[in-house]
C-alpha cells in the first residue's frame, strides 16, 4: 500500500516568511520559500530577488540559490537570464501546449506501461488510485495525483520519457498546488473535477489494451483541463491583481 505523499504544515499568514537563522540548512530555507509560495505571500509571477530576500530570511546567497533551483526542479519557480526567478505562472493557452505534448508524450508511456505491467504493479496502481480516490484534502490529492501518474511512467521502461514528462509536467501541478493552497485559504473553491477518470485509466492500463490506454489518458486529461480552464484564468487574474 503506498503512503500519501507527506504535506507540510501551512505558515501563519500574517508574516511574509517564516524566520530562518543563521544555522538554518538549505531544506529550512526551502521550506521557508514554499511556505511564502503556497500561502499567497509570494503571486504568481513575482520576482524573486536574491540579495534582499537573503538578508531577509539572514542566510548566505549560496544557501539560497540552492533551496530556490528545488523549487525550481518542483516547478513552483522558473527561471531564466533575463528574468530571473519568478514563482511559477501558467496562463490557460500555455496550459494548452502542455496538454497536447503530454497526450503525445504519456499516451505512449502508457501504452507501453499496459504491455509490461505486472501482478504486483497492477495492484500498486490499484491502491493508488484508491487513496486518490478518498482523499479529501485537496493538497494531498493533487500530490497523490502526480504520483500515480508518475508511476504510471516508471512502468512503461522508459526513462526518457518519464524523465521527459517530468519536466513538462511539474509546472502544471505545481500550478494546481498554488490554485488548491488558494483554494484551502477560503477563496473560490475549484470546479470539481469529473469523477472516475483515474480509474478508468487505472483500469485500462492494468486490464485493458494499449490502445485503450491511450485513449482512457486522453480523456482523462481533456476532461480535467476543460473542467477548470476557465478557473485557471481567473485565478491569474486574481493573483495579478494582488501584486499591484
Amino acid at each position: 500500500m503506498p503512503k500519501p505523499a507527506r504535506i507540510l504544515p501551512m505558515p501563519d499568514p500574517s508574516s511574509r516568511f517564516e524566520k530562518v537563522n543563521k544555522e538554518s540548512t538549505r531544506d529550512k530555507v526551502y521550506r521557508s520559500l514554499r511556505n511564502a509560495i503556497l500561502s499567497g505571500q509570494l503571486h504568481c509571477g513575482e520576482r524573486v530577488k536574491e540579495i534582499p530576500l537573503a538578508q531577509e530570511l539572514g542566510v548566505s546567497r549560496a544557501i539560497l540559490r540552492e533551496a530556490m533551483q528545488q523549487l525550481i526542479h518542483d516547478g513552483l519557480l522558473e527561471s531564466n537570464s533575463y528574468r530571473g526567478a519568478r514563482v511559477i505562472e501558467l496562463r490557460p493557452e500555455q496550459i494548452d501546449e502542455i496538454i497536447e505534448a503530454r497526450i503525445l508524450l504519456e499516451g505512449r508511456a502508457v501504452r507501453l506501461a499496459t504491455e509490461r505491467i505486472q501482478n504486483s504493479q497492477r495492484e500498486e496502481l490499484q491502491a493508488f488510485e484508491r487513496l486518490l480516490n478518498k482523499e479529501k484534502d485537496p493538497l494531498k490529492a493533487g500530490q497523490l495525483d502526480l504520483l500515480l501518474h508518475q508511476r504510471i511512467w516508471r512502468i512503461s521502461g522508459q526513462a526518457m520519457i518519464e524523465k521527459l514528462l517530468l519536466q513538462l509536467t511539474s509546472p502544471l501541478f505545481a500550478m494546481s498546488l498554488l490554485m488548491r493552497s488558494a483554494e484551502t485559504r477560503g477563496h473560490e473553491q475549484m470546479p470539481a473535477l469529473p469523477r472516475g477518470t483515474h480509474k478508468r485509466l487505472v483500469d485500462a492500463i492494468c486490464f485493458g489494451t494499449p490502445a485503450k490506454a491511450a485513449q482512457e489518458l486522453e480523456a482523462h486529461l481533456t476532461e480535467n483541463w476543460t473542467a477548470i480552464r476557465r478557473r485557471v484564468a481567473e485565478f491569474v487574474a486574481r493573483e495579478e491583481a494582488g501584486k499591484l
